[in-house]
């Protein structure tokens, strides 16, 4: 039997809400943290987020778009097994630790001339040149870049043959729609499915 479609952020909440023995949900802190986020968020532009740190990219072009899906393909597992002994990327002077010195390694790269935010390369890249990218300036590596490698070409590979190698296109599918946008990410890109699936509950 083939896995259901999954659920929508605010349907896959709720599920988790009402059949959880483990994790309470305090209702009223929820209400407040929605009191304090939406005037926010209906004042929230691009021009915000670009300026809410360096290292995010400074255009609002193609490139930028093809910069964020990349980046957010590998955003996953930067914790340090010890708080002393971390990953850290330097760049402009600064030096970046967790998923900020991801993004810095790719910052890094394409200062250096190396396309690693195009689907072209990235879907071919080898795990010697994706350690070369990602490296980092202490004894610590990134973790996990033979899974971050396998993203990588499976992502690039993807967007390849179903969206012309830009992600511009599959926003563009989406008709301006959010909610179609993540449908279409989850169904097309499988290291996007951050799901549990429990084959009792199909049966």
């Amino acid at each position: 039997m083939e896995a259901p479609m999954p659920l929508p952020p605010r349907e896959s909440a709720r599920f988790v809400a009402e059949n959880s023995r483990d994790v309470g949900v305090d209702r009223e802190g929820v209400r407040r943290v929605a009191e304090l986020l939406l005037p926010a968020a209906v004042a929230w532009r691009l021009e915000q987020w670009k300026a809410l740190h360096e290292l995010n990219p400074r255009g609002s072009d193609e490139a930028a778009l093809d910069w964020v899906f990349m980046v957010d393909s590998l955003n996953f597992s930067f914790w340090a097994e010890r708080e002393e002994r971390k990953c850290e990327v330097r760049y402009g002077g600064t030096a970046y630790t967790g998923y900020w010195a991801l993004c810095a390694a790719v910052n890094r790269a394409l200062d250096q001339g190396i396309p690693v935010t195009s689907a072209s390369y990235y879907a071919t890249v080898t795990l010697d040149q994706v350690r070369n990218i990602f490296r980092s300036d202490t004894a610590v590596p990134m973790p996990l870049l033979e899974e971050r490698h396998r993203i990588l070409n499976e992502t690039g590979k993807i967007l390849l043959e179903k969206f012309g190698g830009s992600f511009l296109n599959c926003v563009q599918k989406s008709g301006k729609s959010a909610q179609k946008l993540m449908h279409l990410i989850v169904e097309n890109f499988p290291s996007y499915r951050d799901e549990a699936w429990f084959e009792e509950k199909c049966s």
